[in-house]
């Protein structure tokens, strides 16, 4: 293969550097755990994408793929990016012309079928030069048109950003409280990555955990190869991989409790650490920072007090949702917008009055019902346009229309299973005079509109206008 068709070694060294500064016995695990974004080159075009855990990426030239690629050496569907065990992997999936992963060890060609774990500037080849995506540190290190969106207009969105500003300067464990999608696990990854912690990020959602005693030994504690039955290879647990750095238990309420019990032996430093089949002393304490994130306060959620009082030992904040935040909305749009940008390769345009009328929706899901409306909006106009023999989404600008908001809310409060979404009742109760005022003006003054749009029932509407 040619130098132009290689990522320039020094970049990538710099790259490594960069993920290890300051921590020069850092193991590799630490430079893999810390892979948070990708450059996407379509020949001559770059793009900076910000990974997200919960998403997967497909890539290819189908329409559906979530990184879209017009040269002709890729597949249709070529293979998927996604996070296995909070470290990055890449599986082609069968693709004509192969793909191929280069790092400053060499080239490998990549078996179909198989995922691959990848690493702070690995370089990514699909089919050919044309298709290219290059793993990085962190999207915050690109240029400012890319990803450097300050979102944080709103008085709480401040507030809590100064609060989450401080706590990296601390060692103490943070909980966090907060409705589904208002942002708990990017909040913990943020203290991380501020803290500069010589340790990995290491996220576990305990509502997955195994119940099964050895199950859920050999998830927190690791295994030694011939543990039991099919154990042909050893495994390091979480809790232990979690040394050094930040364990951040998402959805804290659902842990099960002899995982409680597992957790409370760490956290003290007593009991046996010990992989699952180990012989031999126990292992020494694990040290990290602990953030632990539910839905519910810690007297509803059923754990153990003594954990209980562990995981209140430090910070204990609410992260404010999208109805405290709604002076934050249009900038959080554009984010979205661009991450959108960045997946497609086409321009997603937002006009006033689509943004005028998110900013007076009610958004129960948060965060992520607001990026999963622009993603799905956006995949939907691009799909049309392919439809109607668009070629080369570079040049497409997709309108995210105020109508189309409108009814891809009302589609979701219908999948709910009727005309509102369950949670209506509370967001009626913090809807303000304003919001409602701006809800009716989008809505060209009718009130049943204005009212679907934002979940509630006309007569709800009609007392938040009169400032009941």
């Amino acid at each position: 293969m040619s130098e132009s068709r290689r990522a320039p070694a020094t970049v990538i060294a710099k790259q490594r550097r960069a993920a290890s500064t300051g921590a020069s016995s850092m193991p590799e695990l630490d430079v893999l755990a810390r892979v948070r974004a990708v450059r996407i080159h379509r020949g001559e075009r770059e793009r900076v994408l910000r990974l997200d855990e919960r998403e997967r990426y497909l890539l290819g030239r189908h329409e559906a793929a979530d990184v879209a690629f017009d040269a002709p050496e890729v597949s249709r569907l070529h293979g998927v990016l996604r996070a296995i065990d909070g470290r990055w992997c890449f599986e082609d999936y069968g693709s004509a012309n192969g793909s191929t992963l280069q790092r400053l060890e060499g080239e490998q060609v990549l078996a179909p079928h198989v995922p691959v774990r990848l690493a702070v500037g690995d370089v990514l080849e699909l089919g050919g030069p044309g298709a290219r995506l290059e793993l990085l540190l962190d999207a915050g290190d690109e240029p400012a048109e890319a990803h450097g969106v300050d979102v944080a207009r709103s008085p709480a969105a401040r507030a809590f950003a100064e609060r989450v500003r401080l706590a990296a300067k601390t060692r103490v464990p943070v909980f966090l409280l907060g409705a589904s999608g208002v942002g708990k696990t990017f909040t913990a990854r943020t203290i991380h990555d501020d803290s500069e912690l010589p340790g990995p990020f290491v996220s576990i959602n305990c509502a997955r955990l195994p119940t099964e005693p050895s199950a859920l030994h050999s998830e927190l504690l690791g295994h030694v190869r011939g543990a039991y039955t099919g154990a042909e290879s050893a495994r390091t647990g979480k809790l232990v991989l979690a040394d050094g750095g930040t364990l951040f238990l998402d959805e804290v309420e659902s842990l099960p409790p002899l995982a409680q019990g597992f957790l409370l032996d760490v956290l003290e430093g007593s009991g046996d650490l010990a992989p699952l089949g180990a012989q031999g002393p126990r292992l020494k304490p694990v040290a990290f920072r602990l953030i632990s994130a539910s839905k519910q306060p810690l007297a509803d959620s059923g754990l153990r007090p003594d954990l209980c009082e562990r995981l209140a030992e430090g910070h204990l904040w609410r992260v404010p949702g999208l109805e405290q935040r709604v002076d934050d909305i249009p900038a959080l749009l554009r984010h979205f917008a661009d991450e959108v940008e960045g997946m497609l390769g086409a321009r997603v345009l937002l006009p006033p009055a689509a943004v005028r009328f998110c900013v007076a929706a009610a958004w129960p899901g948060q965060l992520r019902q607001l990026r999963a409306a622009v993603v799905a909006l956006a995949q939907l106009a691009l799909a049309r346009a392919l439809e109607r023999g668009a070629a080369d989404p570079a040049r497409l600008t997709l309108t995210l229309r105020e109508e189309d908001f409108a009814a891809h809310q009302a589609e979701r409060a219908a999948a709910f299973g009727g005309e509102h979404s369950p949670h209506s009742k509370a967001d009626a109760r913090r809807l303000s005079q304003a919001q409602a005022q701006a809800a009716l003006a989008t809505a060209g003054g009718s009130v049943t509109r204005a009212a679907r749009a934002l979940g509630i029932s006309r007569n709800t509407l009609a007392k938040k206008l009169a400032g009941r």
